[in-house]
């Protein structure tokens, strides 16, 4: 979320409220992926959701290197959102799933523990990078990222899950 005002002001000279849209329309499309997403999980699995997440995550910041115009960087910024927001939320109903129900409150709060780390030290990181790399290569870094988001999905196995989220679906 950090470096799109940025990148937005430097490469496309616009306002910084435009800057501010630009920045929030990942936010609105993280919002739109986890109110759809619910739906979807309840027709096909979480773990279906969660790679279909990743890829739109994945694509679209592949897309961020070719975005040369600010419409289209928009358009990037929302199905980037949707990505990320599809793929938390599948993410959040499998731990939900995967924790047996006498730890479930530890083990939600350490799930939860993880995105207030990512959400602390995510800032200082992108603006490390911001002063150390170009935005392309930070956009190389997060495409990255998503892949190796791939390799860890497909390199965990475990036992006994509920696959299909049925136990939370029922509640949408």
């Amino acid at each position: 979320f950090l470096i799109s005002g940025p990148y937005a002001t430097q490469n496309f000279n616009v306002d910084p409220s435009t800057a501010g849209l630009v920045a929030g329309l990942m936010v609105l499309g993280s919002m739109f992926g986890r109110f759809v997403t619910g739906h979807l999980i309840s027709l096909t699995s979480c773990r279906t959701v969660l790679v279909s997440g990743l890829i739109i995550y994945t694509v679209s910041m592949g897309l961020y290197l070719v975005a040369h115009t600010l419409p289209f960087l928009c358009v990037v910024r929302f199905i980037s959102g949707v990505g990320v927001g599809s793929a938390s939320n599948a993410t959040g109903t499998l731990i939900a799933d995967i924790i047996p129900a006498s730890r479930r409150g530890l083990g939600i709060s350490y799930f939860s523990l993880s995105t207030i780390i990512g959400l602390a030290l995510g800032p200082f990181c992108g603006l490390f990078l911001m002063q150390h790399v170009s935005f392309e290569t930070i956009f190389i870094f997060c495409t990255l990222a998503g892949v190796s988001s791939f390799i860890v999905l497909y390199a965990m196995r475990v036992e006994n899950v509920v696959t299909e989220c049925k136990l939370h679906t029922s509640l949408l």
